[in-house]
């Protein structure tokens, strides 16, 4: 028996198949720049329509959230000469983030959500360039106050310990933290949370925020200065920030101003604290 058109058939047929599941894989899972270059296009002419009217025009052959997400997680990002293409897709990823996050709304109040989001996100991939340090880390100012040292030399404790620091506070933003967007500098100041205003933007559309930091890091200069003692005490310490710069915990020393005895030892501390705008 001769098996050879058998296969000949068979082999068409997974030929055929093989085609046009490639076909909508790279519809769905694009891997090219030209196809990158079609889901682009698709993002900035649904961002054109809600930029203009807050509405966000479904697509009747995918589904919004795909083309969203081809463009954000699949669409390559070319490393050769190809500039045109790369800063398309760096504005198309942004707007396509946009989206997803006015799209998480509901229908009502169509224009509000969109002067919001559009206050809140910056299409400049450096955003500001001094507050956002990285991507995942911004730089500014925070100020605490002593709520407990002790002593590790003395042994000694104290509570609502003499001291008021003030430090340059770096704050990290894990991705899970800024959904959906995946660079803190996107995002303006004034959408990301600080101590005492971070209220969720789905709760309040004119004060919520958008970026919520998980913890920060401070290195911070105490300085006090006791009611019998004429020096004022310096004490350099660095700390951990939790809720959004509220409660810290750390480690310092007594650098200068203190006993000479004192001089040099090491504490750790718990303190509250406030961190700007930034």
């Amino acid at each position: 028996m001769n098996i050879f058109p058998f296969l000949s058939i068979l082999f068409l047929a997974f030929w055929i198949v093989d085609v046009a599941y490639a076909e909508n894989a790279a519809e769905r899972n694009p891997s090219s720049q030209t196809s990158c270059y079609a889901l682009i296009k698709q993002v900035e002419d649904m961002f054109t329509d809600f930029r203009n009217t807050g509405e966000i025009a479904p697509d009747p052959n995918i589904t919004n959230t795909e083309i969203f997400y081809a463009v954000i997680d699949k669409c390559p990002s070319f490393t050769g000469t190809d500039k045109a293409y790369k800063d398309a897709l760096d504005k198309a990823r942004t707007r396509a983030e946009i989206l997803l996050l006015a799209g998480s709304f509901p229908a009502t109040e169509k224009t509000k959500i969109r002067d919001k989001i559009l206050k809140c996100v910056t299409e400049i991939r450096e955003g500001d360039s001094f507050l956002g340090l990285t991507k995942n880390i911004t730089v500014g100012g925070a100020v605490i106050a002593k709520l407990f040292q002790y002593n590790l030399k003395t042994k000694k404790a104290s509570v609502n310990a003499e001291g008021v620091g003030a430090g340059v506070t770096f704050r990290v933003y894990p991705n899970t933290s800024m959904t959906p967007f995946d660079d803190i500098r996107k995002i303006t100041s004034d959408c990301r949370a600080t101590t005492f205003d971070a209220k969720l933007l789905m709760e309040d559309l004119d004060k919520g925020k958008v970026a919520f930091p998980l913890i920060s890091v401070t290195p911070a200069i105490f300085a006090s200065k006791a009611a019998d003692k004429s020096d004022v005490s310096v004490q350099p310490a660095i700390l951990v920030g939790f809720f959004r710069d509220l409660i810290n915990f750390g480690i310092g020393f007594n650098l200068a101003g203190a006993p000479r005895k004192d001089k040099g030892q090491v504490f750790v501390l718990v303190g509250m604290g406030y961190g700007f705008n930034f």
